[in-house]
């Protein structure tokens, strides 16, 4: 299968194919359906050829892992407006690598393709340091 590359050239290509697909003369709508097809190639959103994208690694980074816990205070002590009052603690356990885009910088652990989701780079593996 062919790949265009061209946008002009593919509707060239369409306009000259199309209408003897569609039965040609014979079909009266065929007119309409050539510029339909058209209409909707022109408007198709535009990707770069694999070799053109990005090519970016995955950044190892340590994060240490932390979680908030909010602990009720008893409530016969403390009241504000009628509502109960929390106390905050901030628990920290051991660092952990959190992998990121080398490109732009977003953090990769929910996406599981190959490449970026925001900037499109192609992820190639780097091994954590």
């Amino acid at each position: 299968m062919e790949q265009f590359t061209n946008t002009e050239e593919l509707l060239r290509r369409i306009r000259e194919n199309v209408p003897e697909i569609l039965g040609g003369e014979s079909n009266p709508d065929m007119e309409d359906e050539v510029e339909q097809i058209m209409c909707v190639v022109e408007n198709a959103p535009r990707v770069a050829p694999e070799g053109v994208r990005p090519v970016a690694h995955i950044a190892w980074r340590k994060r240490p892992k932390q979680f908030v816990v909010y602990d009720p205070v008893p409530t016969n002590e403390c009241l504000y407006d009628g509502k109960p009052v929390y106390t905050q603690r901030v628990l920290k356990l051991e660092e952990y690598t959190v992998p990121f885009c080398s490109n732009c910088d977003h953090r990769l652990d929910d996406c599981a393709g190959s490449f970026c989701p925001v900037c499109g780079s192609i992820i190639e593996e780097r091994r954590r340091t």
